[in-house]
């Protein structure tokens, strides 16, 4: 048997075998398809995050700008809420 990826669908997919007993076993990678129009941009400008981290001086971001951690030990929180 063949399959076919569906060429307007998101999806993650993997070849998977299945013995005469039942037990399968996943014989590759998974393949994420990313269909044009399918994929989608967080910003994190629009997360939450301490404001003190919120930056624009560097080139290269898309969106408004980024968030850096200012913080002297490390780890600025960042929060996105996504609807799924």
């Amino acid at each position: 048997d063949s399959y076919e990826i569906p060429q307007d669908v998101y999806g993650s997919y993997s070849l998977v075998a299945v013995d005469e007993d039942g037990i399968a076993g996943e014989l590759s990678e998974p393949i994420i398809w990313n269909p044009e129009g399918t994929y989608l941009t967080y910003e994190a400008e629009d997360a939450e995050f301490d404001e003190a981290c919120f930056a624009n001086s560097i080139q290269g971001y898309s969106g408004t700008g980024y968030v850096q951690d200012n913080r002297p030990n490390g780890g600025t929180d960042i929060t996105f809420t996504v609807n799924v």
